[in-house]
Formats: structure tokens, sequence, C-alpha cells
């Protein structure tokens, strides 16, 4: 007995069913790739800003090198490079670790993608088959009509596990995927802590260096104070010995201040002092700075130049103050570096010729008197 026309359409309607389940289920795993290629690119932009982070902290370095090399105590710059470098590293390794983690889940879910499509392609084939078999039902007898069925119905079931095998593997990568996102997440926000802080560094470096020069700058005149001086003077020593070896020393003693403060007053006798520091300073570069040894006593190295250079130079600077002489006077000596010279001896060499240089001035007014 052939099946009724009933039974066919109901199996035609099943595997319809699971036809359209089966076109549901592989849309899912289409999005589910697409969403993954997502996560991959997201994955990138968190590396390339990483590396961008890398290169602020080598920059943070260098500017500490250079403080370093401007006279910071070197005890606090270790300390500092030391927790700098602990908490880069340790944050580079965090994102590192974080990076990794999210792309192997990716790639976990990538897989269970390709396995859920692999179980659809499956349920699809079996939907065909059933096609084919709904086609034979109507011509059978009774007895191979329920066999058939009866396969078809096993076949149908197994398919239906499939798609539920699949469906499920696709939600643990939807769930991977979570996670995955979740790092790349807590990453980005250790990179914005990293920035954060090399904000703050920057800011502290900013003030420590204002600190500093306000520091080293003697609040009166305007020179640099003794012992920063001393080190800027000892920096050109070495550059002058590793280039052509050529650098002044002038010692500049500034004449009657005492006399000044007695007479004047002290205001009158520091606005003489300022005058002249002023007008050395306009005479050298910037990089040439007037150091404040003492009350009235002032010294200056120029580099890259011979001592008779510098003698013409202080003649015009003799001259420029002699034009308004209730602005003060000086007396100078000189001294050319020589191999092993310190600082000191520079200075002692050039304090000798300053003294000279006034002995005879003064035995000049004798004779003249």
């Amino acid at each position: 007995m052939v099946p009724s026309q009933p039974e066919s359409e109901d199996v035609r309607t099943r595997s319809g069913l699971d036809q359209s389940r089966a076109d549901n289920d592989q849309t899912h795993a289409d999005g589910d790739q697409t969403h993954s290629d997502g996560d991959q690119t997201s994955s990138d932009q968190d590396q390339g800003a990483s590396d961008l982070d890398q290169l602020a902290a080598d920059s943070d370095q260098a500017a500490s090198d250079r403080d370093l090399a401007h006279g910071v105590d070197r005890g606090t710059y270790d300390s500092s490079r030391e927790a700098r470098e602990r908490t880069t590293q340790s944050r580079r390794m965090t994102s590192t670790e974080r990076h990794t983690t999210a792309s192997a889940r990716d790639v976990t879910a990538h897989e269970r993608d390709l396995s859920a499509l692999a179980r659809d392609r499956a349920a699809e084939a079996r939907d065909l088959e059933d096609d084919g078999w709904d086609a034979e039902i109507a011509s059978l007898t009774s007895f191979d009509g329920t066999k058939r069925r009866q396969a078809v119905g096993r076949s149908a079931l197994r398919a239906a596990r499939d798609r539920q095998r699949a469906a499920s593997d696709r939600a643990r990568s939807a769930m991977h995927r979570v996670d995955a996102g979740g790092d790349r997440d807590r990453a980005a926000s250790d990179r914005a802590l990293a920035a954060a802080d090399r904000e703050l560094a920057a800011e502290d470096r900013a003030q420590a260096t204002a600190e500093r020069e306000a520091n080293e700058v003697d609040t009166l005149t305007g020179a640099r104070r003794r012992a920063p001086g001393l080190a800027d003077m000892q920096r050109d020593i070495d550059r002058a010995h590793r280039s052509n070896g050529r650098l002044v020393a002038v010692y500049v003693d500034v004449d009657n201040l005492k006399a000044t403060n007695d007479s004047k007053g002290h205001h009158a006798g520091d606005l003489m002092l300022k005058h002249i520091v002023a007008v050395l300073q306009t005479h050298l570069r910037s990089y040439e700075p007037v150091v404040r040894l003492g009350g009235d006593e002032f010294v200056c190295t120029v580099s890259d130049t011979a001592i008779e250079t510098m003698r013409e130079r202080f003649d015009q600077i003799t001259a420029q103050l002699s034009l308004t002489p209730d602005d003060g006077s000086i007396t100078v000596g000189f001294a050319q570096l020589a191999q092993g010279d310190s600082p000191t001896d520079l200075i002692d060499r050039a304090d000798r010729e300053l003294i000279a240089a006034r002995d005879t001035r003064r035995q000049d007014r004798r004779t003249r008197t």
C-alpha cells in the first residue's frame, strides 16, 4: 500500500523546516566569523597603540637622561629610572599576555566556528538525502515506506543533534570572543594608566626643572650660582677635550663695589651688579653662562675660541661700561684651557692674571700722579 499524501507532505515539511534551521545556523556562523575578524582588527589596533606607548616611554627615559646631564642628583635619577623601568616592563608584559590570550581565544572561536560549519554541512547533506527519499516513499509498499520513514526520522534526528552541537559551539565561541574583548579592554586600560603616569612624570620633571633652575640662578643678578656654575664649567671642559681643546675662562671682578655700598647704599650696589651682569650676557652666547663666585666676583667660560679673541671682546665690554661710570667698571683676567685642568685650575690662573692686571693699573696711576 502506498503511503498517504499527508504523511509524505509532513515529512517534506519537516525537511523544509530542518533546511531553514540549517540556513539560519549558517547565517549565524558567517556572522560569528565577521565578529572574529573585527576582533582581530581591534587587536592589531591595540598593538599599534602599545607600540606608541613604548615610544613615549623611550622619550621619557631620554628626558630623564637629559635631567641627569644637567645636574640632577644621581641617586634620585637612578631610583626614578628603575621605578619607571619596572612599571613600563610590568605593563608591557601584562599587555602582551592579554593580547596573546585574546588571540588564542580568537583562534579557538574560529576553530569552533569551522566545526559548527562542518556540522551544518552534514545536516544539509542529510536534509538533501531526506528530500530524495521523500520522492520514493509514495511508490513503496506500506512496510517499505514505514522503514524508510523511520530512516528519514533517524536522519533528521541526527541532523538536529548536529545543529544543536553547532549552536553550542558557536555559543562557546561567542563567549571566548567576549573574554578576548575584555582582555583587550583591560590592556587598553593599562595603556591609558601608563600614559597618565607618563604625563604625571613629565609634569614632575617640568616642575623639578623649574625648581632646579630657580635654585641654580642668583636671584639678584641672574647669573648662575657657584655650585651649578662650576658643574657647567666642568662639562664645558670635558666637551672641549673631546673636540678641539679650545676653551677660555674669564675671571671678572667688579671694581669699587664696597665703596658704592658705603657711599650710595646697598641698593645702588645691587643695581650696579645687575647692570654689569646684563652687559656681560649681551656679549656672550646663551650657552656661555656667567657664574657668580662671590659678592663681586664672576667667571665665564667660552668654548672654541682663542684667548686673544676674548681679550678683544672684553675690551669692548669695558669700553661699554665706561660710557656710564656710575654703573660700574670691571677688571678681568684670562686663562686658556690646558690638559688636565679642572675648573678650579682655570679660575686660579685667571684670578692671578686679574690681580697682575690690577697691580699694573695701580702702578700706572701712581706714575701719572
